[in-house]
């Protein structure tokens, strides 16, 4: 099943579950993400993960290691990013881009 919005605290290594959802609603960014997993996505599932710096800015995202996606997250104070995907079963990856709004 998808298409609800879920909230995900942050977390350095965050695991962000698809089963249920389309939209992720990442914390605050006060670090770096260092490693991240996407879990429990259906072949064509289309997932957008929201980051949103904090006042530091600077923060950088990795994403899992099979993720092919252009682009990264927005480095500037306070400024948003979606990460959005899209699950693709025959290569075992997610592909996408990031869009990253204005500060």
């Amino acid at each position: 099943m998808t298409g609800g919005v879920a909230t995900v605290a942050f977390s350095a290594t965050p695991t962000f579950n698809a089963a249920a959802v389309n939209t992720i609603l990442f914390g605050t960014l006060t670090g770096n993400v260092t490693s991240s997993t996407i879990s429990n996505l259906a072949q064509g599932q289309y997932v957008s993960i929201r980051f949103k710096q904090d006042a530091t800015g600077g923060r950088t995202v990795v994403l899992p290691a099979t993720a092919k996606v252009a682009g990264s997250v927005g480095l500037l104070a306070n400024q948003v990013s979606y990460l959005n995907v899209t699950f693709n079963t025959a290569d075992g990856r997610v592909e996408g881009a990031w869009t990253v709004l204005p500060a």
